[in-house]
């Protein structure tokens, strides 16, 4: 099922759990920059889009949405590993945000 994009720019549509995932409270900054990785991933179209990112890295889709709207639970260490290990993004900048993004 395809998501429903929403303009926000002249160039730019963000989904809505983009959006929400933008939103997420600075008290979790790990996760809000596991999903900035994510969206990135989409954006420059190593990924199609979130339910691809997730099937293709066995990832239960509806387990991270859940993350999004309550970031309170816990991301699996092996989730950041994929984005490290398939994507190139820096460990380090993933739990601390110090460096580069990649």
């Amino acid at each position: 099922m395809e998501e429903k994009k929403i303009n926000t720019g002249r160039y730019n549509e963000k989904t809505k759990r983009q959006i929400q995932a933008e939103n997420i409270s600075e008290d979790y900054p790990h996760v809000r920059r596991f999903f900035a990785a994510v969206f990135d991933i989409i954006a420059t179209e190593k990924e199609p889009d979130y339910t691809n990112f997730c099937k293709s890295n066995g990832i239960d889709g509806r387990n991270l949405q859940k993350v999004i709207t309550e970031p309170h639970r816990n991301l699996k260490v092996e989730y950041f590993g994929i984005l490290v290990k398939k994507y190139g993004y820096s460990a380090k900048w993933l739990l601390t945000g110090e460096g580069k993004m990649k």
